[in-house]
């Protein structure tokens, strides 16, 4: 296909999705390399990524023509130093691009595409991720690029998303229909279809929760601190979290959250290098630094049970989980239990009845009970997450298995839209009642009736007390969100906030 004068119409088009996996194949990757970046391919940075020219190696194959290449790029190279340090970029450009936090990254993102001097820029769910600082700055940057029509901008919002003021039209997508109109038009629609008002609520008009926080402590941090070389990353961090506690974690984008959370969950090497108090001699001073995980440093609690006893939904985890074909919804989600990214295939019962995998590690065997149990709660988290409860709740309490999730169980992790798949891995992470639950940008994709259905459940709304379902109340759960609204819960019911400001965190009552 062809434009009028002849040239590439998708070479005028550049499309940055933040919902969308940012590697389409099957393949396990590494997402644990960024801490260090001591692997040779994890130093390239962020400027050599834009102009790999730049790169030694680069400038050697090049030889004669490197001088023709570097008049070739002087201006764009002034260009991307200008939009670099709208976005805050400039002190990052020699940083290697996986030591870049999730909001940095998506900035960057942001600027490759502008400098490919597309004639239309789609941006799916551009404000997801980027901490409140930084959404004026690059809405200013979107609302200077359109009006000159340099290029022309779509921005893909979410319901629960302020349109910006720059905005004169809106399509809104719903139920699989789509309406078009001025801003004013949709944004009056939207206020008086109760459906769309049901739908794109947050925390209006839900019932108070009480929040327990006399669990016992699962994480313990004492001037835990995190450098790279001479770059400090966390700085004397002190942060207890108990069982039944509901926690806000925010910071601006850089701050450490994703390196505090790699420790919390083990991950990041140095959580490994915290000293504990457990092998501390008597004359050690209390000031120590150190870092207990269910009351254990590190290295003495196995990787396996460590992944067993917390819940995690990330980006990272959405960018690691594999896509194999043929691994469905109910075997996605039994991964949960041990934390894994695969299960035991399907058994045969000795009556010649397939049986579907509950996980279960290798080796060993899960008594009867334990299966009956495993199975009781992936059908719960199905049922209270998934499609059946995106139209209209499910009754707490119902014991009969519902069509629409039988098939939604059975049909390909793979085969699922963006939002289906994060919600598959909500479902994974809560599917056996692990401890400890961390959710990280967790809405990200979703529309708002899996936001509402997630948000019911996590609150405790769909579950009867005493039967098995929805979160027990000595789960403790940490929110990552730079949106205040996001957070399932609110002062009034007894939620915390740890804040992180350029490595050093406290908590805010």
């Amino acid at each position: 296909m062809l434009s009028l004068d002849g040239s590439d119409p998708y070479q005028k088009i550049s499309m940055v999705s933040f919902g969308n996996r940012a590697r389409g194949s099957g393949a396990f990757y590494d997402y644990s390399a960024r801490y260090g970046a001591v692997r040779e391919e994890d130093r390239t940075t962020l400027r050599e990524s834009v102009f790999p020219e730049t790169i030694d190696e680069v400038v050697g194959e090049l030889g004669y023509r490197q001088r023709e290449v570097q008049r070739a790029n002087e201006e764009d190279m002034h260009y991307f130093e200008q939009l670099a340090d709208r976005m805050g970029l400039t002190k990052l450009l020699d940083l290697p691009v996986v030591a870049l936090s999730n909001g940095q990254t998506r900035r960057a993102r942001v600027v490759k595409a502008i400098l490919r001097k597309p004639e239309l820029l789609l941006l799916d769910e551009p404000l997801t991720g980027l901490d409140v600082q930084t959404r004026p700055a690059l809405l200013s940057l979107l609302y200077e690029l359109h009006s000159a029509r340099r290029p022309r901008i779509i921005l893909g919002l979410r319901i629960q998303d302020d349109v910006p003021e720059w905005v004169t039209h809106v399509a809104l997508v719903d139920s699989g229909r789509i309406r078009t109109g001025t801003k004013d038009e949709i944004e009056r629609l939207v206020r008086e279809s109760g459906s769309l008002s049901e739908q794109s609520r947050l925390c209006n008009d839900v019932p108070k929760v009480s929040v327990d926080h006399s669990g016992e402590i699962l994480v313990d941090m004492n001037n835990v601190s995190v450098k790279y070389g001479d770059r400090t990353v966390l700085k004397a961090i002190n942060w207890q979290i108990k069982g039944g506690e509901r926690w806000h974690l925010v910071g601006a984008n850089g701050s450490g959250k994703t390196t505090l959370l790699s420790l919390i969950t083990g991950d990041h090497p140095q959580s490994y290098t915290q000293s504990s108090p457990l092998s501390a001699p008597p004359s050690e001073p209390a000031s120590q630094r150190y870092l207990r995980l269910f009351s254990q440093p590190r290295s003495r609690i196995p990787t396996p049970t460590l992944h067993s006893k917390i819940g995690v939904v990330s980006p990272e985890l959405f960018d690691a989980f594999p896509r194999r074909t043929g691994l469905t919804v109910w075997e996605a989600v039994a991964t949960g239990f041990e934390g894994v990214f695969s299960v035991p295939r399907n058994i045969v019962t000795s009556s010649g009845k397939p049986q579907r995998s509950v996980g279960g590690r290798v080796g060993e065997e899960l008594t009867d009970s334990e299966r009956q149990w495993r199975e009781k709660r992936i059908w719960d988290v199905i049922e209270h997450l998934g499609p059946a409860a995106w139209a209209t709740p499910v009754e707490p309490g119902h014991d009969q298995i519902l069509p629409v999730s039988e098939e939604f169980a059975s049909r390909s992790f793979a085969s699922l839209s963006v939002g289906e798949q994060r919600v598959v891995l909500l479902m994974r992470a809560l599917v056996g009642q692990p401890p400890l639950v961390l959710l990280d940008e967790v809405w990200s994709g979703m529309d708002a009736s899996m936001i509402n259905a997630a948000r019911s459940y996590l609150r405790g709304e769909s579950g009867v007390p005493g039967d098995g379902r929805g979160m027990a109340k000595d789960q403790a759960v940490v929110v990552i969100t730079h949106w205040e609204n996001e957070v399932p819960w609110s002062a009034e019911d007894g939620v915390k906030k740890f804040v992180l400001e350029s490595g050093v965190g406290k908590v805010v009552r």
